[in-house]
């Protein structure tokens, strides 16, 4: 989807790892650092959903893409 529409550059962003990231409660995480992560993954899904965004890939297409990665 993201060649079709031209927007490979995303998975160059600096903050597509953030975004991408997995956020698991290991043992010994604490439930605030769980969330802490959680907020700063949509923060940067939103970022680059707003960044990216194009006639080709309106920015809630875009985010079900970095969701699915």
């Amino acid at each position: 989807k993201l060649k079709e529409c031209d927007a490979l550059e995303l998975l160059s962003d600096e903050n597509i790892a953030t975004a991408t990231q997995v956020v698991t409660p290991d043992p010994g995480k604490s439930r605030a650092t769980i969330q802490r992560e959680i907020r700063q993954k949509e923060a940067a899904i939103e970022h680059l959903a707003r960044k990216y965004r194009s006639h080709k890939l309106p920015e809630e297409e875009l985010k079900q893409c970095l969701y699915s990665i």
